[in-house]
């Protein structure tokens, strides 16, 4: 072919675009290759002609599509589009082809699509339906007849009461099981006929009317069958949020950020779309929590950091931030340190951060003297390594913090020396935890320190805190301590898991530096411990003269099965620590009495919530009820029937696992009773009686709204 005799590509582009719309797009666009007159004559094109017996799969074919869309003359219009798709998931990938036609003034349209096999399951699952009737009947009849029991309100029978409950349950669920199934093929058939032509779609309506007559047949029995669901619906018919009742979006700037800085600033970045109102309101946030969950790589975070960063408004201050990230080497500490310089310049108050990897690859995070943080209170660090300069005086990060009155450090360790040093003269509550064994000393200077907490820490402690109100020690064994006495203390809290017998002598040396506490508690270990060693120390007349309460408690929560462990304590002991305090309150707590209080918090919380949800949930029953009066078996409401079925089988799993949940707990709760002391059992009894009544209240009423009219 040469140029003068091709009499083809000399005819004008409309009658080009005419024979071109013979032949499938992907052909079309085959004679790009020809000659230049050719290249770019497929994008004019008001013929378009897609069919997927090209390609394997819909997800190639939806992208070929997308590709050709995307590089066609968006000035052209779309004279006629033929489609041909074969699967019903092609649906959505279906509309936004129709939509691109529909916006380009489309004048003849050809969808070519399957329905038949959509029709042919749904018939299936109708027949299968109408054969298993009775038995379904039955099971209805028989989940009734249970649930219709009369019971004693003031007593609760915990076995007995879920039993029907859940039978009926699990009826319930395959009955909506099965309804969700015959909707869901009703409405892909519904979608597949609009666009078929109207002639094709004449001959299939007759059978579509038939399934559609039975499938309302099957759909009200099912619907009649969970009424009772529909009034315990706590959550259909929800008012949904528009600008007259949106009452969120009228509170102040400030409460919206304090909200809003219990969630990922990603998370919250997303609020943007909610509404105008809402659309810049995270820029002048003082909360930022910037966490690499969410993203694959250090880079990806590093770089959505910095955006989020650079769009803040930057009058704003930022009044705390939690970084949580991973990764290590050189890129994550100019990281850490681009985003604490800039938490810096915004006079940061409260600080963490966290390093979520590996232990052994935890980054340097180094703050040269040039790092100031005035205006800094709250310091919180995770899984850091911290570099200390100068061991004579405190790591840097910590000396520049002149205001910091909160200190955490956790999982951390250092370099440059095998100790550290905290020299604060402001600093109020310190917390050190799992110390890493490369640490062999810590010092802590900090005058004005009223609460000390160190967990797992295998370091010597050298502490100089005169005005020291709380300590709190838990670990493997022995805290090596040394101090200049704790001469204003008030509160500790001691406890060793391994303590060895060969520890008993430096127990009662640090037991004799708390002489001063006014409430001590220590851990059965230690009484285990002291009271089968011989000390000479314990002999000498007790040194804690301002005691007020000692408790005893256990190291670890034993399980319910498990007998509870009798603590003895020597006489040599008792008179030690009691003797120089007659009118101290004497507590010795086990293992069954502390999860019973535990589980009977959590009991008490459910209740609680329950009781804060009964306007609602008197609200929603009142609509469920007049909704399912209104109710029209013979018509087939699709959406309607659905979305009530689908709200009671949501709202119907919710009560009965609360429910559940309320019984489970109450008998934990008897089991662990009995097998408490009878004065111990007798205090916790009045509180536990009168969970049991509240629980009875909500048992009965789930049972009350699980009755079934058949």
């Amino acid at each position: 072919m040469n140029v003068e005799g091709d009499r083809l590509s000399s005819l004008p582009d409309d009658l080009i675009h005419k024979v071109l719309s013979f032949i499938d797009i992907r052909e079309a666009i085959g004679t790009s290759v020809l000659c230049s007159r050719w290249r770019f004559i497929w994008t004019s094109m008001p013929y378009l002609n897609f069919s997927i017996e090209d390609f394997s799969t819909l997800p190639k074919f939806s992208k070929f599509v997308s590709t050709v869309l995307c590089r066609r003359n968006c000035l052209t219009d779309v004279y006629s589009l033929k489609l041909r798709i074969r699967v019903k998931e092609s649906l959505l990938f279906l509309k936004r082809v129709l939509n691109y036609a529909f916006f380009h003034h489309i004048q003849q349209l050809s969808v070519e699509v399957k329905a038949q096999k959509i029709m042919a399951e749904l018939r299936a699952v109708l027949e299968k339906e109408k054969d298993n009737t009775k038995t379904n009947r039955a099971h209805l009849e028989l989940g009734k007849a249970h649930v219709d029991e009369s019971h004693k309100p003031k007593k609760l029978k915990i076995g007995g009461d879920m039993a029907p409950v859940k039978s009926t349950w699990k009826n319930l669920g395959e009955q909506i099981e099965k309804a969700r199934l015959i909707v869901s093929k009703l409405q892909s058939i519904e979608e597949l006929m609009t666009m078929l032509p109207a002639s094709n779609s004449a001959k299939i309506q007759p059978c579509f009317s038939t399934l559609s007559a039975e499938a309302n047949i099957a759909i009200s029995m099912i619907t009649d069958c969970t009424e009772s669901g529909e009034r315990m619906d706590s959550s259909h018919g929800k008012m949904k949020m528009n600008e007259e009742n949106d009452r969120l979006s009228s509170l102040p700037d400030d409460l919206i950020h304090k909200i809003l800085s219990f969630i990922d600033i990603k998370e919250a970045i997303g609020t943007s779309i909610l509404s105008s109102r809402w659309r810049f309101i995270w820029t002048s946030m003082q909360y930022l929590n910037f966490s690499c969950d969410d993203f694959s790589k250090l880079p990806k975070f590093s770089k959505f950091a910095t955006r989020v960063l650079s769009c803040r408004n930057n009058l704003a201050e930022v009044y705390s931030m939690r970084l949580s990230f991973r990764g290590s080497g050189n890129v994550t500490q100019q990281f850490v340190k681009r985003i604490l310089n800039y938490a810096t310049s915004h006079n940061i108050q409260q600080l963490k951060v966290v390093y979520s990897g590996r232990y052994e690859y935890s980054p340097d995070v180094v703050l040269t003297s040039t790092s100031e943080l005035p205006s800094l209170t709250t310091l919180d660090l995770n899984h850091i390594t911290l570099r200390d300069d100068n061991a004579d005086k405190s790591i840097g990060i910590i000396s520049k913090c002149a205001n910091l009155k909160n200190l955490t450090l956790k999982w951390f360790k250092t370099t440059g020396s095998d100790g550290f040093s905290i020299f604060h003269p402001r600093l109020s509550n310190l917390t050190l935890e799992d110390i890493c064994k490369t640490v062999k000393v810590v010092n802590v200077d900090a005058p004005q320190l009223k609460n000390l907490t160190v967990r797992f820490c295998g370091a010597e402690l050298v502490i100089s805190a005169p005005n020291l109100a709380s300590l709190l020690y838990k670990g493997y064994g022995l805290m090596p301590l040394s101090t200049n006495g704790f001469h204003t203390l008030e509160k500790a809290d001691i406890c060793f898991s391994s303590p060895q017998r060969s520890d008993a002598h430096q127990i009662v040396c640090l037991l004799q530096l708390l002489h001063n506490a006014k409430f001590l508690t220590l851990n059965q270990e230690i009484v285990k411990i002291l009271s089968s060693s011989e000390v000479p120390l314990l002999h000498q007349p007790s040194p804690f003269v301002n005691l007020k309460s000692l408790k005893i408690s256990p190291e670890k929560v034993c399980l319910s099965e498990q007998a509870p462990q009798k603590v003895t304590m020597s006489p040599a002991l008792y008179c030690y620590l009691l003797d120089g305090s007659p009118k101290c309150n004497f507590t010795v707590v086990i293992c069954e009495e502390v999860r019973a209080r535990n589980i009977m918090a959590q009991l008490g919380a459910i209740l609680e919530k329950w009781k804060d949800n009964t306007k609602t949930n008197g609200a929603d029953l009142e609509r469920g009820k007049a909704h399912m009066e209104s109710h029209t078996p013979k018509k087939l409401n699709i959406g309607g029937n659905m979305a009530q079925m689908v709200g009671c089988w949501k709202n119907l799993s919710k009560q009965i696992e609360n429910a559940c949940t309320i019984i489970i707990k109450v008998q934990d709760i008897e089991e662990l009773l009995k097998k408490l002391p009878a004065s111990k059992r007798a205090e916790i009894q009045p509180c536990f009686s009168s969970m049991c009544a509240e629980a009875d209240i909500v048992i009965t009423r789930i049972k009350d709204f699980m009755k079934t009219p058949v």
